[in-house]
């Protein structure tokens, strides 16, 4: 009895210190705490596209993601309205782009779009990032001790420079986004955001989900923190789901239906669509069947709507988001780690790869354990059955000789004898 309560001492002090330790890239304290940037879709390039880029340079954001549907103008005019971009932002502002469906070069007429390649080459990477910029790439930021991964991805694009993009299970390009949101994880960074053009559910004029059911549901059990999404030009902020059913609603999916603008992380992923930056906005249907997965819902039938972009903070213990529009509309949101010690405990758990492995590891001993004595007993038996064998044919031989023996003896005797 003695032995077993040492035992669980010196496993329970262990696990105290382990979880003192942090994993892989885990932010320092003395590092940099904090960072802000903005992000939104479906840009244009008119006065309000102007308006918008007004507010960004105001803004005090570390870079700004474009998540797709550039200039709405012809191909060949790219450097034109980078022009414009810059002139507002500045020649080297981070103003990373994602392709949409008027930037891919085959799902709009020539002159209603661009051509991705070309926007890319005028407005560079400047985060340093891995993949196909403007396309499927990922960054980490900061990037020493990151805070979040950012992914962009190009799901249902079909590009004229590298083809359809499925997300689909077992695609190449489902593979990719798995092993960048698991090696996220695994290197310990606290927040995954994952930003694209087109949306899934929708309460705007595109319910019935472009971006694809299966990346939806992929990222939703993934337990990515924050989607981010264009394509529908309106503001639409979801619940936090668990799951979700294109033009189904089902109650079940929601973790929390963000009334208080507090959502706590690990409990289910967050939707943000923002067609915001410029072009004309689309209305709301609030009696689409998708509209009661959205807590927040705004657009031309919104009173006191304008045009602008979502500002995002993010430090190791929060992501907190506010619109930046010009009209009276106003939105925020935060998601916020577990306070509670169980809690922290139950979602630290789930997200340390390495503490997984320490609970398994007693698991995987125990089941050895008794494998091998299993076979150490079916070693010993086998053993001395043949021991057994061995001495039974032994004793049957010394028997056999004894006869012999004796037989041999009793013809030597005469009948006189």
């Amino acid at each position: 009895m003695r032995k077993k309560k040492k035992a669980s001492l010196i496993v329970a002090t262990l696990l105290f210190l382990f979880l003192l330790i942090p994993t892989g890239n885990s932010v320092e304290t003395s590092g940099s705490t904090s960072f802000h940037f903005g992000a939104a879709g479906d840009h244009s390039q008119d006065i309000n596209t102007n308006s918008s880029l007004h507010r960004l340079a105001s803004s005090d954001v570390n870079f700004y993601l474009a998540l797709g549907d550039m200039s709405y103008t012809s191909i060949g005019d790219e450097t034109k309205w980078c022009g414009i971009v810059k002139s507002y932002v500045g020649q080297t502002f981070p103003f990373e782009l994602v392709s949409g469906s008027h930037d891919d070069g085959l799902e709009s007429l020539a002159t209603n779009g661009g051509l991705i390649d070309y926007f890319a080459n005028c407005l560079p990477d400047r985060t340093g990032s891995t993949g196909v910029y403007g396309k499927e790439f990922y960054f980490d930021y900061p990037s020493s001790s990151p805070l979040a991964r950012i992914i962009m991805i190009s799901p249902e694009l079909n590009f004229t420079n590298g083809g359809y993009y499925s997300y689909d299970v077992g695609s190449s390009h489902y593979e990719w986004l798995s092993r960048t949101i698991d090696r996220a994880r695994a290197s310990g960074i606290p927040w995954v955001i994952v930003g694209m053009a087109k949306a899934c559910i929708s309460a705007g004029i595109y319910p019935t989900c472009p971006g694809g059911e299966n990346l939806m549901n992929f990222l939703i059990q993934k337990k990515v923190d924050l989607v981010l999404q264009a394509h529908d030009h309106n503001y639409q902020r979801s619940k936090q789901l668990t799951c979700a059913f294109v033009e189904r609603f089902s109650s079940a999916c929601v973790a929390n239906d963000g009334s208080s603008g507090t959502y706590t992380k690990g409990h289910g992923t967050i939707f943000v669509i923002a067609g915001t930056f410029g072009q004309e906005f689309y209305p709301i249907n609030y009696s689409s069947p998708n509209a009661p997965y959205f807590a927040s819902l705004a657009s031309v039938n919104t009173p006191g709507m304008g045009h602008g972009f979502v500002e995002y903070t993010i430090t190791s213990e929060e992501i907190s988001a506010q619109t930046d529009f010009w009209g009276r509309f106003s939105d925020s949101f935060s998601i916020i780690k577990p306070a509670g010690v169980l809690e922290g405990f139950l979602y630290l758990v789930e997200h340390n790869l390495i503490l997984v492995s320490l609970f398994n590891a007693p698991i995987l001993t125990g089941i050895t354990a008794i494998f091998l004595k299993q076979l150490r007993r079916l070693t010993t038996n086998s053993r001395e059955k043949r021991v057994m064998r061995i001495g039974c044919l032994d004793q049957g031989i010394s028997d056999r000789s004894s006869v012999s023996s004796l037989a041999s003896a009793s013809a030597g005797l005469s009948l006189d004898d």
